[in-house]
């Protein structure tokens, strides 16, 4: 009975992920994966089961793979072939409008969409009075699908009597009724119709919130400056510690109960929060290298700033490819282009 079994993970367009599996209770054991009989790859296994990632692929491409048992370097066993074959190629035609909102020195630090109807953008948005003036502030923004409705809301002065329109500097949400707003310290809660104001949050912030994102109102999380944390269960709120003191600027959620962050002004750090601990998974002495933005997947995430990089866990192993041809070339080629964000659907 065969003791070395190999199956498929995942297959992209230019790599796949298979699981390589032994089923006995020997400690190390030595191991060989071979593609379409040559071999690509040799080691050791401490452990039961483990991922192998092939990122030499072609796309569209049909590949037999086998798995090899080694004891001084002689096959003592092998797994049955495995067909694996490589997603293909795509491409998305879009047409691109620029809306501009406001006047003169007005800017947007984030937008969240429910759907192409319903649209949430929010920073520092003026418009000019009869006297050409920039009086008319706002701090919010709601497209419903046919034109851009403006808001002004007015966010409390935490431990006083008084209401500003401050710029609000990140939106996320579930539904239409269902939204949150902040402008660095306390939050806005919009039901659908209309904000309700909440100050208790600010005693458990190690520094402003920069970005929220949840997987539901009961499981939210808030990224800042000074590497603040914050975790609300839909009941209270809990500082939780992420070992930095870097500004984090992104929030998303990966596979299971994963939580991926970002940031770092001078390291380019990438945290992720696996069995309720936050740790370093990331990180690049840099000082012109910050991580803006992340984007999570089941088994990689994606992260953003001077450069391009997919990460691609694979448990154990970590798989840095820099899609450089992004960057090279067309619109600002040499110039320090900066991602600042990045979301997706899926990672095709």
């Amino acid at each position: 009975m065969p003791t070395v079994f190999l199956s498929e993970e995942y297959a992209g367009v230019t790599h796949a992920s298979l699981r390589l599996t032994f089923y006995d209770t020997t400690g190390a054991r030595e191991f060989a994966l071979r593609r379409d009989g040559a071999l690509i790859m040799e080691g050791v296994m401490q452990t039961g089961d483990t991922v192998l990632v092939d990122t030499a692929l072609l796309p569209a491409r049909a590949y037999t793979y086998r798995a090899y048992r080694l004891r001084d370097g002689a096959v003592r066993d092998s797994s049955a072939p495995l067909l694996v074959t490589t997603m293909d190629t795509t491409s998305h035609d879009f047409t691109w409008e620029i809306t501009y909102l406001g006047d003169g020195q007005s800017y947007l630090k984030d937008v969240f969409a429910i759907s192409d109807t319903d649209v949430w953008a929010v920073g520092e948005i003026y418009l000019r009075d009869s006297t050409g003036g920039l009086n008319k502030k706002y701090n919010a923004a709601h497209w419903n699908g046919r034109e851009w409705k403006l808001h002004a809301i007015q966010n409390p002065v935490c431990g006083s009597q008084y209401t500003l329109v401050t710029p609000l500097v990140a939106v996320f949400g579930f539904s239409s009724n269902d939204i949150w707003f902040t402008n660095g310290g306390m939050l806005q809660h919009y039901n659908g119709k209309e904000f309700k104001a909440d100050c208790s949050i600010v005693p458990f912030l190690k520094g402003a919130t920069t970005k929220i994102w949840g997987r539901s109102s009961s499981d939210l999380y808030f990224v800042g400056t000074n590497g603040s944390i914050t975790h609300y269960d839909g009941q209270k709120f809990e500082r939780q510690e992420s070992g930095t003191d870097e500004v984090l600027v992104d929030v998303f959620g990966g596979y299971g109960d994963e939580v991926y962050a970002c940031g770092g002004e001078f390291s380019g750090t990438v945290l992720m929060k696996s069995g309720g601990l936050w740790r370093v998974v990331d990180s690049l002495s840099n000082p012109r290298i910050g991580r803006w933005t992340l984007w999570a997947a089941k088994d990689f995430f994606a992260v953003g700033g001077l450069d391009l990089r997919y990460i691609d866990l694979g448990y154990s192993d970590i798989l840095q490819t820099p899609p450089r041809e992004v960057l090279e070339g067309g619109l600002g080629a040499g110039l320090p282009i900066v991602t600042t964000s990045i979301r997706g659907s899926s990672r095709e």
